[in-house]
């Protein structure tokens, strides 16, 4: 772990850059931007105590924001390595987190301890941040979610307009719920950041567990 020290309107990290550093705020305020069209919008605030930067290295996958200091900071980081070891150390812990995230989500009731353990390691934790989209209206269906934190907004759109239909929040679900080939509405993050355990559909846990807990829930419904 390191300390390190940067000055006002200085860059952490850019879009597409590779995630190799998780950054805590000791001191000073961080701004999150996005691309929008040509221009970076800032999106959130972070704050002293708050972490950045652990999506881009669970998923080795580029960076989706751009940090920049709104203030001088003094912020501690840690390489990649150093936090994947952290992770690792703590993999009991996550897995008993996981399985009680299961034990809230009423379509699992069924499945026993084991099971639940499989099925939470079959699946991934994403992140997104107000306003981005998690998937479309119309678009292949692919994944299920489980919202861990923050609040989603479901649209449908209705001639030229998005018509909101809901927002869910923690511990519901969202996506490929009954086998679809399309997704019936569009997903967006509505708080500042979501926290989703996500599920590919192909998962041959999910074809064999999940599908099956949702067609018996279903015909109990229409009984």
């Amino acid at each position: 772990m390191q300390i390190e020290q940067y000055s006002v309107n200085e860059i952490l990290t850019k879009i597409g850059d590779k995630g190799n550093k998780f950054f805590v705020i000791l001191k000073g305020q961080v701004g999150v931007f996005v691309k929008n069209e040509d221009q970076l919008t800032m999106i959130n605030v972070c704050k002293e105590g708050e972490g950045m930067g652990e999506l881009s290295i669970i998923s080795n996958k580029a960076r989706m924001a751009t940090l920049i200091c709104l203030t001088d900071c003094v912020i501690s980081t840690l390489t990649a390595s150093q936090y994947k070891r952290y992770i690792m150390q703590n993999d009991i812990y996550r897995i008993n987190n996981l399985v009680a995230l299961c034990d809230k989500v009423s379509i699992f009731d069924s499945l026993n301890r084991p099971a639940k353990i499989m099925l939470m390691l079959c699946m991934n934790e994403v992140e997104f941040i107000r306003k981005q989209i998690i998937y479309k209206q119309a678009q292949q269906a692919k994944n299920l979610y489980i919202i861990i934190e923050g609040s989603i907004k479901l649209s449908i759109k209705q001639g030229q307009k998005q018509k909101t239909l809901c927002v869910i929040s923690q511990n519901e679900i969202l996506g490929d719920l009954m086998g679809q080939e399309w997704y019936q509405e569009t997903a967006e993050c509505e708080s500042q950041n979501c926290r989703l355990m996500s599920i590919n559909k192909k998962t041959k846990f999910y074809n064999q567990q999940v599908h099956w807990e949702f067609y018996r829930k279903l015909r109990k419904v229409v009984k």
